[in-house]
């Protein structure tokens, strides 16, 4: 009677909670299709009459019917399920009149398991609604995906890698649920059972070939940029025999995808042995070696964020006054000196609760404490370097500059680009630094959030004046890139300058502008990438691929300047700046002829 299917049409905006925008998060139903123009919306029920109906009608009941689709109208045929907009992922009709569907929570796109090729979390729900009873039920929770079989009967429910099977007639018991043992009453299925017997070289045969067509069918033209594909096939086919390892595998799929001479192709992942690892854990600090006195002195300590429990540096923790310049004397009960440095004393303890002494070099005290490490710090040290720019833009421009970092153009990038844009903001002029752009698909958002121009102001009387648009630069940007920004940091370089929102200063961009979207992976779990969507620009046509963009002002910061601490491309953004700022101050109202009312005498 039905076709059953999710839609995004509900548009139900939600606030933004640290800047003023609107999106929807949730946006979706479950929905049906009517196929036949004669039958009636399901979810109206027909009242039942009062003296029972005979019928004369002995016409048996038979679950197979043969039923035309009427798609005259068919569009206008379509009514939502009577249920609460969310985030619905999947929808599969039943046996009795239930459609089974599941939701999700909302989760941030840094959140783990957001976007993943392999991990599968258990965060969904399973509803069925019931067309009898007109009633949604939960069948239940934390599940990652689910499959009913052919006959309805019986539904297929994945929990991250495992696998349970469950009857459709009702949800499964809380008892069911908490076994553990493999069996028909719980429904676990155990997988340890199977096993397969593999043929390395023939799966790889296989791999290879579909590497191949999946390039075939899904690179970005149909004429594989005038390459002989067939060609290309049996060049690196006739290999394969030939390889020793997996690792020599991966490298000749490289090779293969190679041949097309276009960015993003990539392979990764596959069916490798695991490796055993004994990572170090991270103070959070540089130390040295001091020869005289044989002790390791913390030069430096790495702030990070300290309200983050994993992005804070555990020697700032609350409790913990340890200054730079301090000697650090044992860990885990361990001396520590030249014999036993303290990369040796964490070694295998990244992530986990370690006993520290050290000794201070204000009062030559030794302080005893735990902390936990981190399993890398080098978000503490991206933060020192942004807020160090930064501090260094405000010194320099006598706070008339703001300053912004975006390290990719994804949700991290995102999320970079607002914590800083917020304030700086409110700076005369604007230095937005892309260099080392890892790329993503944001930089349209930020783009058009730069390309603001002040138009008016907003004035309350205790929140003071907000301009309009909010969140708009009143002076001059400058960009800064290097040939270390990608992808979509190639992008955004690039529209800078179509889009004059300022001088592009650095050198010239990467060069790869052929975007992906992985999702088809072979059969031991590689990944290959295939280049999809190429970009083509009003002034270049297709030429920033394997190019990049040109800069406007080519500044090289050398290995001599990192040495020295010097960064000669923000110094020249800076000058570029206060010389733009010297010939058109920005000259903000003062909002002094305020409306008179004043009724006359």
């Amino acid at each position: 009677k039905y076709l059953y299917c999710i839609s995004a049409r509900t548009f139900n905006p939600v606030y933004d909670g640290l800047h003023f925008d609107l999106n929807f998060p949730k946006g979706t139903k479950p929905y049906l299709i009517v196929l036949d123009s004669k039958l009636g919306s399901p979810f109206l029920k027909q009242p039942e009459p009062y003296y029972p109906i005979k019928t004369n009608d002995k016409k048996k009941n038979s679950n197979k019917v043969d039923r035309e689709i009427d798609f005259d109208g068919i569009m206008d045929r379509m009514i939502e399920f009577p249920v609460s907009e969310g985030k619905y992922e999947d929808i599969q009709g039943g046996n009795k009149g239930r459609v089974f569907y599941t939701t999700s929570q909302i989760k941030g796109s840094r959140d783990p398991g957001w976007y993943g090729f392999n991990s599968m979390p258990g965060d969904k729900v399973l509803y069925y609604y019931d067309l009898e009873t007109l009633e949604q039920k939960k069948f239940m929770s934390d599940i990652s995906d689910f499959e009913l079989s052919e006959d309805k009967k019986t539904v297929l429910v994945r929990i991250g890698n495992k696998l349970s099977l469950y009857a459709t007639d009702a949800p499964p018991t809380q008892d069911a649920l908490s076994k553990s043992s493999y069996s028909k009453s719980s429904g676990k299925i155990d997988l340890s059972r199977i096993s397969v017997e593999i043929d390395q070289v023939s799966e790889w045969r296989q791999m290879y070939s579909e590497a191949w067509r999946l390039q075939r069918d899904y690179f970005w033209v149909k004429d594989m940029s005038k390459i002989d594909w067939l060609r290309i096939y049996d060049r690196y086919f006739h290999l394969i025999d030939r390889l020793g390892s997996r690792s020599e595998f991966s490298d000749l799929i490289w090779e293969m995808q190679g041949e097309l001479g276009t960015s993003h192709a990539y392979e990764f992942g596959g069916d490798y042995e695991p490796l055993n690892s004994y990572n170090i854990g991270f103070l959070g600090c540089d130390y040295k070696y001091n020869d005289k006195i044989n002790k390791f002195e913390i030069k430096k300590i790495f702030k990070g964020d300290i309200w983050d429990g994993a992005n804070g540096s555990p020697l700032m923790q609350s409790g913990a006054t340890i200054n730079e310049g301090s000697f650090i004397e044992e860990i885990n009960g361990r001396k520590i000196n030249l014999k036993n440095p303290p990369g040796k004393a964490l070694l295998n303890m990244s992530g986990k609760r370690i006993s520290i002494k050290i000794r201070s070099c204000d009062d030559n005290k030794i302080k005893s404490m735990d902390l936990v490490t981190l399993r890398n710090d080098s978000t503490l040290r991206y933060r020192d370097w942004v807020e160090m720019n930064r501090r260094y833009v405000h010194k320099k421009s006598n706070n008339k500059i703001g300053y912004v970092h975006i390290p990719d153009m994804g949700p991290e990038g995102y999320a970079e680009f607002h914590r800083y844009f917020l304030t700086e903001v409110e700076f005369d002029s604007l230095v937005v630094d892309v260099r080392f752009n890892g790329g993503g698909h944001v930089s349209q958002l930020i783009l058009e959030k730069l390309a603001r121009k002040r138009m008016g102001y907003g004035i309350g009387r205790w929140m003071g004046a907000e301009s309009y648009p909010s969140e708009a630069v009143e002076g001059q940007i400058i960009a800064i890139t290097n040939e270390y920004a990608g992808s979509d940091g190639d992008i955004f370089s690039h529209t800078f300058k179509l889009m004059k929102l300022g001088k592009l200063i650095g050198k010239r961009t990467w060069g790869g502008v052929i975007g992906i979207w992985p999702r088809n992976s072979l059969v031991d779990g590689t990944i290959t990438t295939q280049p999809e969507y190429s970009f083509w620009f009003n002034d270049v046509g297709w030429d920033v691929e394997n190019y990049g963009t040109d800069v406007d002002i080519e500044v090289h910061n050398s290995p001599l300047d990192f040495m020295n601490g010097k960064d000669s491309q923000l110094d020249r953004a800076i000058l570029e700046l206060q010389n733009s700022i010297k010939k058109n101050p920005v000259k903000r109202p003062r909002f002094s002829n305020k409306p008179n009312l004043k009724l006359p005498k």
